[in-house]
């Protein structure tokens, strides 16, 4: 992984009842500036956020499959309240590695995109300061967010050497993988196998995504 590139987007202090949203916003970002095939670009509004929209590649299977790991994102964090982590979206080409009596397929990642969140406990007071602060914490994250995306754009778009050549004409011209990792440790690295087992088992047909 020596010639991967690895871009790490400002932290975002965020609630849980917001990653679904948040979360849909970034990765479909990311894989519609790397979807190097013929897509068909889908704008889809915010349901948290005013005058916050992204685009998705508009193949179906590449947005099931980012649909699917928000899904078990969402399911980790619910599971897992007042823990800090982070989101990594990783490209890869696939190489098969022979030897004497073997013959393993290898990923070589060239990008890894990493999404640091600081997981902020919800609000309960209904008082009116607590809807004041609530609303400026919103206001505050979907300003994050919009900076997360300028970073995203300003790479995708500087950012063109570390790509391998392009081989096929789907979408989604390179499979990826998302995993999750808590700040303070090591990878989960059950949950980051069974996200990988659940996004490659939703990448279907186009081939290079299975």
């Amino acid at each position: 992984m020596s010639n991967c590139e690895i871009i790490k987007l400002n932290n975002l202090d965020i609630e849980p009842y917001q990653v679904t949203d948040v979360l849909r916003c970034l990765l479909h970002t990311i894989t519609f500036n790397r979807a190097l095939g013929a897509v068909n670009p889908r704008d889809i509004d915010s349901e948290l956020f005013t005058d916050l929209t992204w685009v998705t590649c508009g193949d179906k299977e590449v947005d099931a499959s980012v649909e699917s790991n928000v899904a078990t994102l969402q399911s980790w964090v619910d599971k897992n309240p007042g823990r800090q982590f982070q989101v990594r979206l990783g490209f890869f080409e696939k190489r098969q590695q022979q030897g004497w009596w073997f013959n393993k397929e290898q990923r070589l990642f060239w990008e890894q995109w990493i999404i640091p969140f600081s997981l902020q406990d919800s609000l309960q007071e209904p008082a009116v300061e607590s809807e004041i602060y609530r609303t400026k914490r919103k206001q505050a994250l979907q300003q994050q967010i919009k900076s997360c995306l300028v970073q995203i754009i300003t790479v995708v778009n500087e950012k063109r050497d570390h790509i391998p050549p392009v081989v096929s004409g789907n979408a989604l011209t390179f499979p990826f993988e998302v995993t999750i990792e808590e700040s303070t440790s090591e990878s989960s690295s059950i949950f980051a196998a069974d996200l990988i087992k659940r996004m490659l088992s939703s990448t279907q047909p186009p081939s290079v995504l299975h």
